[in-house]
């Protein structure tokens, strides 16, 4: 029955749970927030490197592995969620 829920709900869009932000700052990191394995702490810290969310959707893997906490495994699946 499980298995069954999972194929029947699998294409559906996964929602993020709670408030959405106001602030522009805020809405950035809940942007980035949904990357995979990015949470809020990483989120600020992506943006405090990059300096816009643009720079960030235009970064490749390098650039995305220099920042603290990104190794090359999270930044190639990162890349690989933007690009594709």
């Amino acid at each position: 029955m499980a298995g069954e829920q999972d194929v029947k709900y699998c294409d559906e869009i996964v929602k993020r749970m709670g408030r959405k932000p106001k602030r522009v700052q805020a809405q950035k990191c809940y942007f980035l927030q949904g990357l995979p394995d990015i949470g809020p702490r990483m989120a600020k810290r992506i943006l405090e490197y990059f300096g816009s969310v643009e720079r960030v959707i235009t970064a490749n893997e390098q650039e995305l592995a220099c920042v603290k906490g990104i190794g090359r495994k999270k930044a190639s699946m990162i890349y690989k969620i933007i690009k594709e």
